[in-house]
């Protein structure tokens, strides 16, 4: 593979690993070549903090600090936010500019900076910040400017400074004069100069809208984000329960949808945060939707809080007297009792439902499509497109809850070593989910099937269905689809022993995963190179590895859920053994085999 060539051209060169530096580096090579005393040093380092660790901007911060500390009689005259200051503050002309690059934030077009600055703005000066590196630029049609020391803002631009308040006010003034307010990047500007202003109303419609724009685009993290912002400006604006219908509606909205995203990015105490906050309203306290409630119990399985989803689903399921939605309920609420080990409550509950939806002649002719099925649920004749639109009509809103509960009657049949049972039901699941509007959704049904071939010891097969999945995947635009199958034809190709094949395409998908809302695959896939690493004796990267997993870990605050069992276990069914259940799940909706991140 490419990466493999590359690894190999590059093996008889010295590397020199380029990252921040940590505390104690700094703090040694502070000690070293500076020789500061105990208390200078102690202070300098407060300063340094604020450098982020990158050797440049610490090296043209000691440059600073050496001045002021050599001309200052005692260190005490210093304290953390004058340090802090003092790295960029030594020039009164720099510290106008870098002030109102502070107030502007980051990417500001020199005609913001003129308005802010007037005949004060200097390019020379801005050169001479660039190049001691206090400050970034874009160049093109229209260069912009940044300040790189982004932690120093609050001192360069105190927001209890009134006349930092009122320069927000004229920021905010120019970006509505300037721009297009639907552009997500200005409704952002416009949203960070509001709030600053002290107008946290506008600040909550602006961070709102943009954050609708940005959902229904696929933007889910920035949304996710944007909601929560909007949210608590919304709360802190005015006494929700008292407040007035325009500023309850506000901060409703945002509530709403954070609920419907955070759980898909991996957020779900947001969603219970934002749950809890809506149903404690009198109006709306019994009136939330049913994706509404989904989205919470999902969210409460994440959090392992598993009975207290389940009690939720039950309740749900026996208030709705809608039929379709009580499959949705009953699909939900079965697969969650299969992951809880109740195998014979989901059982009965997915048969019941399975055998009242077989009562409909036109589902029955549908699932007589099996026969014309391979193995791995790819259609072995064209489908007739009149057939298919009758189909579809009769499955608008049920393709999906269907498919997942003949998916748990297959995990049950799998679990219970009936194979032949097993494949019988999958293809079921997989003719339901060809009828939904969302293509990943069958792509993920056709990787359990795959899956039921590696379980067989049909390692070769299941790498050609894989493969081919990850062709129709990529072609449908379908991410999370493409990468699951990525992680599970990396799992293998490491079964089958072709270890360079596993290690490039599973290095191919953390390295792709890292930029996008994928944080499940991406763990599969560190568990999977961790144990091919370990086979192949590769220490130094598995060393690596470890640490990486262990640092994102850390940051996310919350263990993955995968485990290191032989299979590429569910990430979201932690009490499932890899024997049980051979497919990523989703993250965002742990007891769903066949949503994906990228449905809405």
């Amino acid at each position: 593979g490419s990466a493999g060539a590359i690894r190999s051209a590059l093996s008889g060169w010295r590397h020199v690993e380029l990252r921040p530096l940590d505390d104690e580096h700094v703090r040694a090579w502070v000690t070293e070549v500076r020789g500061y005393l105990d208390e200078q040093l102690e202070s300098a380092m407060q300063a340094l903090r604020a450098c982020m660790g990158l050797p440049t901007l610490i090296t043209a911060a000691l440059t600073k600090l050496d001045q002021l500390l050599i001309a200052a009689k005692h260190t005490q005259d210093f304290d953390t936010e004058q340090l802090v200051a003092s790295i960029t503050l030594a020039d009164p002309a720099e510290a106008r500019h870098l002030r109102a690059l502070a107030i502007t934030g980051p990417g500001a077009p020199l005609e913001l900076l003129s308005h802010l600055l007037g005949p004060a703005l200097s390019e020379s000066i801005l050169e001479r910040l660039l190049e001691s590196g206090f400050v970034s630029a874009t160049t093109g049609k229209t260069p912009t400017y940044s300040l790189t020391l982004t932690t120093a803002e609050a001192v360069l631009a105190n927001p209890q400074d009134a006349s930092v308040v009122a320069d927000h006010e004229r920021c905010a003034g120019w970006w509505l004069d300037n721009a297009q307010v639907s552009d997500a990047n200005v409704g952002q500007r416009l949203a960070r100069h509001m709030e600053l202003h002290g107008d946290n109303h506008k600040a909550a419609q602006y961070s709102l809208d943009i954050a609708k724009q940005l959902h229904n685009s696929g933007g889910l993290g920035q949304a996710t984000r944007l909601y929560a912002a909007a949210m608590h400006l919304a709360a802190d604006d005015v006494d929700v329960a008292q407040g007035g219908m325009l500023a309850q509606a506000l901060y409703v909205e945002s509530a709403y949808g954070l609920a419907m995203t955070a759980g898909r990015v991996g957020r779900p105490h947001w969603v219970v945060d934002a749950t809890d906050r809506l149903m404690s309203m009198p109006m709306l306290g019994h009136e939330l939707s049913h994706s509404f409630m989904l989205a919470r119990a999902n969210a409460l399985r994440d959090l392992g809080r598993h009975q207290a989803c389940l009690d939720l689903l039950k309740i749900q399921l026996e208030k709705t007297e809608l039929p379709a939605l009580k499959e949705e309920l009953a699909s939900h609420l079965a697969l969650n009792l299969y992951v809880s080990g109740d195998d014979e409550g989901a059982q009965s509950l997915a048969q019941h439902f399975a055998d009242e939806a077989e009562q409909d002649p036109l589902l029955c002719q549908m699932l007589q499509r099996t026969q014309q099925m391979t193995d791995t649920g790819q259609w072995q004749v064209s489908v007739d497109s009149d057939e298919f639109d009758e189909f579809s009509a009769l499955s608008v809103g049920r393709s999906v809850s269907l498919s997942r509960l003949y998916g748990c009657l297959g995990h049950i049949a799998l679990k219970q070593g009936e194979v032949d049972a097993a494949v019988l039901t999958y293809r079921k699941a997989a003719v339901l989910a060809g009828y939904s509007e969302d293509p990943s959704i069958a792509l993920m049904v056709r990787i359990t099937l795959a899956n039921v071939l590696q379980r067989t010891g049909a390692h070769s097969d299941a790498l050609e269905a894989f493969v081919q999945i990850i062709e129709d995947a990529r072609s449908r635009g379908a991410l999370r689809a493409e990468w699951t199958a990525m992680v599970n034809c990396g799992h293998s190709a490491l079964e089958d022993g072709q270890m360079d094949r596993a290690i490039d395409i599973l290095e191919r998908v953390v390295a792709a995963t890292q930029v996008r809302d994928l944080v499940r695959v991406r763990d599969a896939a560190v568990v999977l190179l961790e144990q091919a690493y370990r086979a192949t004796g590769d220490h130094a990267r598995l060393r690596a590895i470890l640490a990486s997993r262990h640092d994102h870990h850390k940051f996310e605050g919350a263990d993955s859920g995968i485990t290191h069992s032989a299979t590429v276990n569910a990430s979201d069914f932690e009490h499932v053994s890899g024997a049980d259940v051979m497919v990523i799940f989703d993250p965002h909706e742990r007891a769903s085999m066949f949503e994906t991140l990228d449905s809405h």
